[in-house]
């Protein structure tokens, strides 16, 4: 009777889906916590496409040009780029002001988390193609408490035959979480169905074949600019004194610098008359520089950011930075996407009619380059404007 009263408990807690297990991040502090899936080496521990997972992985990690470019696109997303660290700020609408919607956007904008934590989901998106948002609901005040971020590789969502996504899943080993839609924000970079797109998945070929290379053109640097001694032997020397010369020569070597040989039966030692050169290596070269100038690229992100110089200075100083101004302006309106999501929620918590969710989210005006005229984005342009007068920085 004990026994079987003991498999109806087990049974019962295994209907029970387990809590999603959220990471440490810097916006909450290092908390210990068993609901935290272990962390070891890396942030990340795949479940879902392990092995696109580990590569992308592998490249954002070890990737110099992709590391910075991550860290240039999150700075101006955030600020203008001149160090204002401004962020965002949620604004009335200009047609239909609403103060009472407004406040309680900046309420739930602080109490969720703060720059740290929207630079940490700009990265995410950006790097892994996906960041996942868990909603804290306090169902007693009728409000949202904070967002915690969550491994992207381990969440899933989980469509249902009409291809819209009924739930998520957080899966890590045997375990797995099920969190129903209105508790998840999913941020995607360029999504394909169901998930994002890592900025540089398409750089993957690239970076496999930079890492070949480099490994090769080491070697070859090593190879060319070492000028061997070349040991020759007078006419007539058997193979047996050549085999003892070279024995004995290989040991000496061992010993540590051989400042001086002694010479038998007419051996002389000479070095090469012409000093190393670089000819050898220039394939290797060239095959570098565009495996790295493709990644960098791909980026978007203009080259003289990431230190890489161009021959072109007209080019430098306008059209990539327009461009990059094109590309900000996509990533803050993927930002904003699922901040109105956060908001929208709080809103509907708070009993606020949908015809009164009016507010704007706004960007501070991008200065690529301080030393040139700045460069504005479209003012008319939803959810962009310069905000540098009006910023309000208690959202924060």
């Amino acid at each position: 009777m004990g026994k079987r009263k003991k498999l109806q408990r087990i049974q019962a807690e295994d209907i029970v889906a387990p809590a999603p297990r959220s990471l440490p991040a810097p916006s909450f502090g290092l908390r210990h916590s068993s609901n935290f899936f272990p962390v070891v080496d890396s942030e990340e521990h795949p479940t879902r496409s392990p092995a696109l997972a580990n590569q992308i992985i592998d490249l954002v990690n070890n990737c110099p040009e992709v590391a910075s470019a991550l860290e240039i696109i999150c700075a101006y997303v955030l600020s203008s780029g001149v160090g204002d660290e401004l962020g965002f700020a949620i604004l009335p609408d200009k047609q239909d002001p609403k103060p009472r919607t407004v406040a309680l956007a900046r309420s739930v904008v602080s109490r969720s988390g703060d720059i740290w934590l929207w630079w940490q989901i700009i990265w995410r998106m950006m790097a892994w193609g996906d960041a996942f948002g868990l909603v804290d609901l306090n169902l007693d005040q009728m409000q949202i408490d904070r967002l915690s971020l969550l491994p992207s590789w381990q969440c899933f969502a989980i469509p249902d035959p009409l291809c819209n996504i009924q739930h998520y899943e957080q899966r890590f080993g045997v375990s797995k979480a099920i969190i129903p839609t209105n508790r998840m924000i999913h941020w995607s970079y360029n999504r394909r169905y169901l998930y994002g797109r890592s900025l540089w998945t398409e750089a993957l070929d690239d970076w496999a074949k930079l890492k070949e290379v480099d490994i090769d053109l080491a070697e070859a640097s090593r190879s060319a600019s070492i000028q061997p001694n070349l040991h020759i032997m007078p006419i007539g020397t058997d193979d047996a004194y050549k085999r003892t010369y070279k024995t004995d020569h290989e040991e000496r070597k061992k010993q540590g610098i051989i400042a001086d040989i002694y010479l038998q039966h007419g051996a002389d030692v000479k070095k090469p008359q012409n000093f190393p050169t670089a000819a050898p290596l220039n394939s290797f070269i060239d095959h570098h520089n565009l495996r790295r100038l493709r990644i960098a690229a791909r980026s978007r992100v203009p080259l003289y950011l990431l230190g890489i110089d161009s021959k072109f200075g007209k080019e430098i100083a306008y059209q990539p930075a327009l461009s990059f101004v094109v590309f900000i302006g996509v990533v803050r309106q993927l930002l904003a996407a699922g901040l109105r999501q956060l908001i929208n929620t709080e809103l509907a918590l708070k009993q606020v009619p949908p015809s009164s969710w009016k507010y704007r989210i706004v960007f501070p005006r991008i200065n690529v380059n301080p030393w040139q005229q700045t460069i504005e984005e479209d003012v008319n342009a939803e959810g962009v404007e310069d905000m540098d007068a009006a910023i309000n920085l208690e959202i924060f």
